[in-house]
Formats: structure tokens, sequence, C-alpha cells
């Protein structure tokens, strides 16, 4: 046993002189080598790589003459850098160095402690794992073309709204307007034509007339305004009252069939309730020729409700005074002229209380 022993410790001594200088007799015994530093982490990120550890230092010698036989710790190795999206492993610990053995007594010759095993290297910190790379955003789909607004459908005509408060109708509505033309048919000599629908001037009376039918609340007399306008010729009428102007007379009466007044055509506005009768034309300040004159003027009469209105005109023969006696021939304003050079009046509402 004691050659193996002393084989080994040759042995030992050999690879210890390769590695390291000649021993120094010594009677103290050598220290303990500290451990290496364990390395550095590596920074959060993995961009640096971690700092190699601290290398440990000798062993303390103790007693004049002694020295360290306890070699010095490994350097730890340094960690492999993280790449740059991992984290790096850390750097293992290295090994414990082992002691030296024990100095030999009193004046023997030491022998050198058995060499402590060499300290295990810290296994190397594995890389960290590459981090995926960020997976990019998938493409939007693109958004679908609105489709084209639907036109809106046609909407059905509004039902027509009754009259407003205060707008309903007026209750001369149909009076408005009302008309009778004397239309020439053959012209003759001296300004005269044949009443439309005479064939030869015979003699015998003419007469036309239009009638409407009053409005308004039942059991109600209104106060209408009338505007007459037209072309006419003269006539005379027999009493009555004489209005402004004076050639409209209420009342009054015609003169008889075969006098030389019944022979100028009598224009007159009859109403049944109140019943009362208008001349329209009476001249009776001039004497009668073969004349026509226009008439534009306003009078204001009652008319009841449901009373009918009518508008006539009667001639004593069958000819007329033409509206080509003049030149230009007359025509009142605001409403159409004579009708073939005929005679006419046309009545209009200005106003109803």
């Amino acid at each position: 046993m004691r050659g193996l022993v002393l084989s080994a410790v040759v042995a030992a001594s050999f690879t210890a002189c390769l590695t390291a200088p000649a021993p120094i007799i010594s009677s103290g015994h050598g220290g303990s080598g500290q451990s290496p530093g364990s390395a550095g982490d590596i920074g959060t990120g993995g961009d640096t790589s971690g700092g190699a550890g601290v290398t440990g230092s000798a062993g303390t010698m103790e007693g004049t003459g002694g020295m360290p036989t306890g070699t010095a710790g490994d350097t730890g190795a340094a960690g492999t850098g993280g790449t740059s999206t991992g984290r790096g492993g850390t750097t293992g610990a290295g090994g414990t160095v082992g002691s030296g053995g024990a100095a030999a007594g009193t004046g023997g010759t030491e022998s050198g402690g058995t060499a402590g095993a060499a300290g295990r290297g810290g296994t190397t910190g594995a890389a960290g794992t590459t981090g995926g790379a960020g997976r990019g955003g998938t493409t939007g789909t693109a958004g679908t073309t609105g489709a084209a607004g639907r036109g809106g459908t046609t909407g059905s005509a509004g039902t027509t709204g009754g009259a407003g408060t205060g707008g309903t109708t007026s209750p001369a509505a149909a009076v408005d307007g009302l008309r009778v033309d004397d239309v020439c048919g053959n012209l003759l000599a001296g300004n005269v034509c044949l009443h439309k629908g005479k064939a030869t001037d015979d003699g015998t009376p003419f007469s036309a007339m239009k009638a409407v039918t009053m409005g308004g609340t039942t059991g109600t007399t209104y106060q209408v305004k009338l505007h007459f306008r037209g072309v006419v010729e003269p006539t005379h009428i027999m009493s009555g009252t004489t209005g402004t102007p004076t050639t409209f007379i209420t009342g009054g009466a015609r003169y008889g069939d075969g006098t030389q007044e019944a022979t100028y055509q009598q224009w007159r506005l009859t109403t049944t309730n109140p019943n009362q009768h208008y001349y329209l034309n009476a001249y009776n300040a001039v004497g009668l020729s073969h004349v026509v004159n226009l008439i534009d003027y306003t009078e204001t009469i009652p008319i009841a409700a449901g009373a009918t209105v009518t508008l006539d005109v009667f001639d004593g023969n069958a000819h007329a005074i033409s509206n080509t006696v003049n030149s230009p021939p007359l025509a009142p304003s605001g409403v159409p002229g004579s009708m073939n050079a005929g005679q006419f009046i046309q009545i209009n509402v200005d106003g109803v209380m």
C-alpha cells in the first residue's frame, strides 16, 4: 500500500510540476481556494452578455514560507449572450476548489496533500430560446363597397287639406266672375250687328242670362261688394233709386215694348233674397244714340245665403250697337274684352261682410 501511495503522490507531484512552480517546503498548511464568483445575469432583453465570474483569490498562506497549495478557483465561464429576442441563460457557478492536504509533522518532510479535484466548471447556461419574430398583423379585409342607396319611393300625393280656419271659401264665390256676353253675329251698316243666333234683323226681342247660387250660412244675409266692368250701350229706366254712379239704379222698371227706350238693351242684376233688381246701364241724363260706353265701378248690395243671383240682358229688337263704333274698341282693365265686337258685363267680388 505504501508503494501505491507513493506512486500516487509521485503522479500527483508530476502533474503539479506541469502546471505550478516547485513547492517550497513549509510547516504550514495550504489555505482553501475561494469559490469562483457567479456569472452576472444577462440584462433584461438579452442585449448585453453576462459579465465573467470574478476569479477566486488564492488561499492565504499560514506560517512562514507557507504556500497556498489550493489552486485558484476556475474563472467562471462568461454566460453566452442572449439573443436579442431570447433571454440568455445564467452561467453556472464554478466548482469549489478542494482544500490542500494537511502539512507534515514537525521535522518530517511534508507530503503534499492530495490535490483537490479540480472544481467542476459550471455548466454553460443554455442560450435563451430566440423569441419568435412578432407576427405581423393580418391585413384587414377590405370593406365591401356599400350598396347604392335605394331611391325613396315616390310618396303618394297628400290629400288636399281642408280649408284652414279663417280661410273658408267666400259665401259669394259663385258670384265672383259671373259674366254674360252679347256676342255680335253679322255686322250691319251703321255700326250695328245682329245678336248672335239671329238670321235677320226681324225686329223680334233678344235676351241672354246666367244665374248662380249664393253660398254661406243659411239665414245669413251678407253685404257683398261687387265690381262691374264691361262695354254696353245706354238705355233709360223708369223710376228706381239712383246710386253712385248714377248709371246704377236700384229697383225701377224698363220701358214697354214698342217704345224707343225698349229698343236700347237693358243690363240688369237680380237677387231672390232679398228680392231686388238693379239696372246697370241707366243713362237717364243723356239722349239715346248709337254709342257704346265703358263701365267700371263698384257697388255693395245685400245677398242672403242660398239666393239666386242672375245677370241678364234684354233688347226689344234683333240688333245691337257693336264695339266697332269706337276706334280702337273699348276694353276695361283686368278682364277679357268683347267677343266678336259685342257687348258684355263681368261681375267680380271685391269683399263680403
